[in-house]
């Protein structure tokens, strides 16, 4: 008998009426923008995590109630830096913020520029952020000991055509199969190994068939859905599994429930737009772009409370 997740807190993630993006958006005010530039250095960008304490203290109450919306629903927060500053001051900003929401990892750098390299996450095994594709609904990192609390993305250079972003609520995805697919909802808590892009493993079964971890599970701090189809799919496909109908249908209806405009939350990020992303039950995608003058740059980080 499957008994549902016990989380307490499930009502506090799951969206009762589709957030309006233009809701999600805030301005910092130009006196704590400028404050922080005085104090900031290099330093902030190398070692993010050491950022004064001092520092941190002085501004946290501004961004608890941030963090708040972060950790519960709506799940989502932008924050809108004058395009006016430098790429530089930009990034510093960045930094303070992502590290005022928890400590920043360092598995692909502490900031990742995400930025088309003409490359088919297809043909190799690599991030679809190194695309222009749509990269499908997906939470970051396939890897069964790691993954952020907390998404962040600084937008340096929007897409002349496309890149919107979309996010979904996988606590409402959750309610759906209870309500609708009972059947189905053992799968979801069945351990499914994922393909493995970290170098020297890439490829390797053993690393394929140890890489598996159920999409939706708890911990300590409550729902944790971890999803993208298409390693899932890879991951079969290496290890010369068939994959069983009940997970293809499974994963038709997660794809079904997110398509729908009705479950979307969609905008485009512009220059100076700061975007942060609950990781542990929000699920995002990205449209396909293209560019015809400055490449869409936007810069990753993977924070933890």
């Amino acid at each position: 008998m499957i008994i549902p997740i016990s989380d307490p807190n499930i009502s506090l993630l799951t969206w009762k009426k589709l957030p309006d993006p233009s809701q999600l958006f805030f301005h910092l005010p130009e006196s704590l923008v400028s404050d922080l530039l005085k104090r900031s250095n290099q330093r902030w960008l190398e070692k993010p995590n050491e950022i004064g304490q001092e520092t941190v203290n002085k501004n946290l109450y501004f961004f608890l109630p941030f963090r708040e919306k972060l950790l519960q629903k709506p799940g989502i927060i932008i924050f809108r830096l004058e395009p006016a500053l430098t790429e530089t001051e930009m990034r510093l900003i960045y930094a303070f913020i992502s590290r005022i929401f928890g400590l920043l990892n360092h598995r692909y750098g502490y900031f990742f520029d995400v930025i088309d390299r003409g490359m088919d996450y297809t043909k190799k095994a690599i991030p679809v952020s190194m695309t222009n594709t749509e990269t499908g609904y997906h939470t970051d990192s396939t890897a069964k000991n790691y993954f952020p609390d907390i998404v962040g993305l600084l937008c340096l250079a929007a897409a002349d055509e496309g890149g919107d972003s979309l996010v979904v609520n996988a606590a409402n995805l959750y309610q759906y199969f209870w309500q609708n697919h009972t059947d189905l909802v053992p799968y979801l808590y069945e351990p499914l190994a994922r393909d493995v892009i970290t170098p020297g493993e890439i490829n390797s079964q053993e690393a394929i068939q140890n890489n598996n971890f159920p999409l939706f599970s708890t911990d300590s701090r409550g729902l944790v859905f971890r999803y993208m189809r298409y390693w899932i799919e890879v991951a079969y496909s290496k290890l010369e599994i068939a994959q069983p109908e009940a997970i293809t249908k499974t994963l038709d209806i997660i794809d079904d429930f997110f398509s729908k405009p009705e479950n979307t939350v969609r905008f485009k990020m512009e220059k100076g737009d700061v975007f942060y992303v609950n990781n542990r039950f929000l699920c995002h995608n990205r449209t396909a772009f293209k560019n015809s003058g400055k490449p869409r740059q936007m810069v990753r980080s993977w924070i933890n409370l």
